[in-house]
């Protein structure tokens, strides 16, 4: 990039953000950079390599959960590289490097550095923003943290990591930070310091060591045979795992919207046929054994009508609703792009999903490189939309449990609340190889005599609903009153006494 004058490690990152009159802005580098493109001596280089991918999350999507974007513990790569809040692994980090250094039993790491020195134009390009650092600097990184790097994919070992205070760290809290966006190495530097190994240490292609440790890190489950011709050239990590998730592999002995579900509840209509049914009134006696005998049938036909009706917007039915008409789910080794629905014996066939400590920050990730990289194709984010529309309770996620969808070993509630969290994430848009298949599940489940029934009903009703919600609302506190006044001065006569309908009115 010309001649840069070097500066202190801690100059070396600027945020974006800040005015270069405000911050350590080099303004060396600048003017070289620029007296560089003009004089058309970086130009050729600035447009033959479009590899940018390797991006800061923008925040508009990292405002929602900052923290899932960030690195924790270790900073790989320039971006969150000299942070003084990483000083602390410092010296872990470069006791793995020696580790793997010797273990593949490369050249001296001065040499490492010289020859990595000489592709450090390409090295910037992977990198999306301005790298405001010397080629000197931005090689030692990549010596550094694609050695590190390599450390991880090529121990099959969990490993135990101790910062500089004596703090623990286990391999999972590793394994978060190597996943992050803003984190990723260039995979050719990976593959150009394993070029270096010695021929006698019989290492594997650095492919086929990473594609065994995606698995470690996927929230789908990678299972069967993956050919390697189906992913060469990964970008990086990052993109290696999104290609893996979305193709998945073949099974071992064989031939090779969003649409956020909004609920409004009325809970008056409950609590005001509980208060009907508490009534000590003749005439209402047939008419209530009429009411509750037709709930009753239509529960026995599977049909839920409880007086508490929802108005839901969401891409598919939830796993509960779509079980109630005679959806299957099977899981699959496959990737997220062979799901699909089979009409004949009503089966959804989904990837397994497995839930950890790192899914949600994997997720993430997933969903910001697919952001900026396939905006148009949302096939990641509109197979996590299908999850969070099918997953709204326990139930749900109980019944995904037994059909071995989901793979979790904690609480219910944890997976509800994961899918929640990011359901507010999510914007629908553009076309997902997915869609047909969501198309495909939804006609069926809205063809289905029982949802048809349903839907008449709605249709019928709730275009006065909030009418009758606002009579239902001032009949129960008029019934509530006439309670209180009973409980006063003795009227039993008008309510059945229970301790049920006496602790309906103090829950008021």
């Amino acid at each position: 990039m010309g001649t840069q004058s070097k500066a202190s490690p801690d100059s070396m990152v600027i945020d974006m953000g800040d005015s270069i009159i405000n911050s350590n802005f080099n303004e060396e580098n600048w003017i070289s950079k620029i007296k560089g493109i003009l004089n058309k001596e970086q130009l050729g280089h600035e447009i033959d390599n479009p590899t940018n991918c390797i991006f800061q999350v923008p925040k508009s999507v990292s405002s929602i959960k900052p923290e899932a974007f960030i690195p924790q513990r270790i900073a790989l790569g320039p971006y969150h590289h000299f942070r003084p809040k990483f000083y602390k692994m410092q010296k872990c980090k470069l006791h793995e490097v020696q580790i793997v250094h010797q273990r593949l039993k490369l050249p001296e790491f001065q040499l490492l550095f010289d020859q990595l020195k000489r592709k450090v134009k390409d090295v910037r390009g992977y990198y999306h923003e301005h790298l405001d650092i010397h080629d000197d600097t931005l090689s030692w990184i990549m010596v550094i943290d694609g050695l590190f790097l390599l450390q991880l994919i090529c121990d099959e070992q969990p490993l135990e990591f101790v910062d500089s205070s004596g703090r623990k760290f286990p391999m999972e809290a590793i394994l978060r930070d190597v996943v992050l966006l803003e984190n990723q190495i260039p995979f050719f530097v990976l593959e150009h310091l394993l070029a270096r190994s010695n021929p006698a240490t019989k290492i594997q292609s650095l492919l086929s060591m990473t594609i065994k440790f995606c698995p470690r890190i996927s929230p789908v489950a990678l299972q069967g045979y993956f050919p390697k011709k189906s992913f060469e050239c990964p970008l990086h990590l990052l993109d290696l795992l999104y290609n893996l998730v979305w193709f998945g592999g073949f099974p071992v002995g064989r031939d090779n919207a969003v649409a956020i579900g909004r609920q409004r509840s009325f809970n008056v209509w409950s609590a005001l046929w509980d208060m009907i049914s508490s009534l000590n009134v003749g005439f209402l006696v047939i008419p209530k054994k009429i009411i509750d005998l037709i709930l009753k049938i239509l529960q026995v036909l599977g049909i839920s009508i409880s007086l508490q009706f929802t108005e839901e917007k969401a891409l598919t039915p939830t796993a509960s609703q779509l079980s109630s008409v005679k959806v299957k789910f099977c899981h699959t080794g496959l990737g997220i792009s062979f799901i699909y629905f089979t009409k004949e014996d009503t089966a959804l066939h989904l990837p397994v999903f497995t839930l950890n400590v790192n899914s949600e920050v994997i997720i993430r990730n997933l969903l910001a490189y697919e952001a900026v990289i396939k905006p148009e194709t949302p096939n990641f984010a509109r197979y996590i939309e299908l999850m969070a529309a099918m997953i709204h309770t326990t139930e749900d996620v109980e019944l995904l449990k037994n059909n071995k969808i989901v793979m979790h070993e904690g609480d219910n509630g944890e997976v509800v609340k994961l899918f929640n969290g990011l359901r507010n994430s999510l914007v629908s848009g553009g076309e997902s190889e997915l869609d047909h298949c969501i198309k495909e599940v939804n006609e069926y489940y809205n063809s289905s005599w029982k949802i048809k029934f349903k839907n008449l009903i709605k249709k019928n009703v709730y275009s006065s609903w909030k009418m009758l919600t606002i009579i239902a609302t001032i009949l129960l506190l008029l019934l509530m009153a006439l309670q209180t006044f009973c409980s006063i001065y003795s009227c039993p006569g008008i309510f059945k006494t229970s301790k049920k309908h006496l602790s309906l009115t103090s829950s008021f």
